[in-house]
């Protein structure tokens, strides 16, 4: 192989590398502004005295799967004994929502 080759192929792979870098950071981003205006509309949703259950579950299932996402790249403990009490607080919120209507 040549050195030139050897070059490009190199630059090409931390091109790569670094779109995957931005697109995770991206997505930490919008999972963070979504999960901040949930809970705004929780805020407000509580204070006029309605079930907060719906929103409590989107949020807890968005870091469920961020958690599992994570432990089975890292395979951090950690991470995923947050995914599994997050997934867990998602569904009790979920039986909650629709047990309450």
């Amino acid at each position: 192989m040549k050195k030139e080759d050897i070059l490009k192929k190199a630059q090409e792979e931390n091109a790569d590398e670094m779109e995957r870098f931005f697109e995770d950071k991206s997505m930490i981003w919008a999972f963070t502004i979504m999960a901040l205006c949930l809970i705004a509309f929780t805020i407000v949703k509580r204070e006029m005295g309605q079930n907060t259950f719906d929103f409590t579950a989107t949020i807890a299932a968005g870091a469920s799967v961020m958690n599992f996402y994570r432990y089975t790249k890292l395979r951090n403990g950690k991470t995923l004994f947050a995914g599994i009490i997050t997934g867990v607080g998602a569904v009790l919120c979920l039986i909650f929502f629709i047990t309450s209507h």
